[in-house]
């Protein structure tokens, strides 16, 4: 496969050049290695492929209409298919009513089974928070960093009412920070399915300015040294983020523990970018190994103005943001 991809690459880029105006062009032609360096690397394989038959401003002018008019269809996708595997995993091919007990009594749940990345210590209304959550109207998260600060069962949109305990019982042990999560009296003997299709479609799954923002996070830690994230915080993060690219790059669409094995050379890779992202920066391939920490002033305008702005989005991004590809 290895091979193959590299061949591909090779083939097309000397077609593209030998119909080119002049062959001028091969001295600016230029195939990244990091492609080749994991065989079933299908997503950078996808964007070098783009970036050879397109070029690279064709690839930015892509992306910003693409998240400017595209990400709603998405969103809406996603929650459609949501719904449909959940009604089909756990419902089987019934639509069973909703237990009396669960509106009764509900079920508790540890704060760090709904918090995996440590959001909820930071307030909405801090310089950071602005940052990493979104609407408060249909950010789930807000709505539970308000909970945890309430004396009082707080209720999401008539679907669920939940309150904080600092300690309680969660599937037979004591547990600090615990969530108490009743299904809202107006689901009394309505089906399940009912109430997951209505709470899926009560979040908001993809912000624009959270997705740009989480993805700065995501290459310099611009976010996560601000919310106080230590390193074994941030390489479980890594971790998820690299499990989740072998599950997409799963040729045969297999999933198995093997997914959480690491090897060596893996686990080197991302104790590096745990390192790079404590020290607020990140290494471009293209620079030799110059280091760029992103103006934390810039992603806070253009947060700003994709939150409150009724301007056409793709001006905003074309004006506002340059996007970069490290690959």
């Amino acid at each position: 496969m290895l091979n193959i991809k590299r061949e591909f690459l090779k083939n097309i880029a000397a077609l593209k050049i030998i119909n080119s105006e002049s062959f001028s062009k091969l001295k600016n032609f230029n195939l990244n290695n990091t492609i080749f360096n994991n065989q079933n690397d299908t997503f950078y394989f996808l964007i070098e492929l783009i970036k050879i038959l397109v070029g690279w401003e064709e690839i930015k002018r892509m992306v910003i209409n693409f998240l400017s008019y595209h990400l709603i269809t998405v969103e809406n996708l996603i929650k459609i298919l949501l719904k449909k595997v959940l009604n089909s995993e756990f419902l089987c091919n019934t639509n069973p009513i909703i237990p009396d007990v669960y509106i009764d009594e509900g079920i508790y749940v540890s704060l760090k089974q709904v918090d995996f990345f440590k959001i909820l210590k930071i307030s909405p209304q801090s310089d950071t928070g602005k940052f990493v959550y979104g609407s408060e109207s249909l950010d789930l998260n807000a709505f539970l960093y308000e909970v945890i600060n309430s004396a009082e069962e707080q209720n999401w949109k008539s679907i669920l009412n939940i309150s904080y305990a600092t300690n309680n019982i969660v599937d037979g042990a004591n547990m600090s920070d615990v969530l108490k999560i009743r299904i809202d009296e107006s689901y009394r003997g309505k089906a399940i399915l009912t109430f997951i299709n209505n709470f899926i479609d009560s979040i908001a799954l993809l912000s624009l300015s959270l997705l740009i923002n989480r993805i700065f996070d995501n290459l310099f830690g611009v976010f996560s040294l601000k919310m106080g994230k230590d390193f074994d915080q941030i390489k479980k993060e890594e971790q998820f983020n690299k499990v989740i690219e072998k599950i997409i790059n799963e040729p045969d669409g297999l999933f198995d523990n093997s997914y959480f094995d690491f090897t060596v050379n893996e686990a080197n890779i991302i104790n590096e970018k745990v390192r790079n992202t404590l020290k607020g920066s990140r290494y471009l391939n293209h620079c030799d190994e110059i280091l760029t920490q992103p103006d934390e002033d810039i992603l806070s305008n253009l947060t700003n103005m994709l939150s409150n702005s009724t301007e056409e989005i793709s001006g905003i991004l074309s004006d506002n943001f340059t996007l970069i590809l490290i690959i």
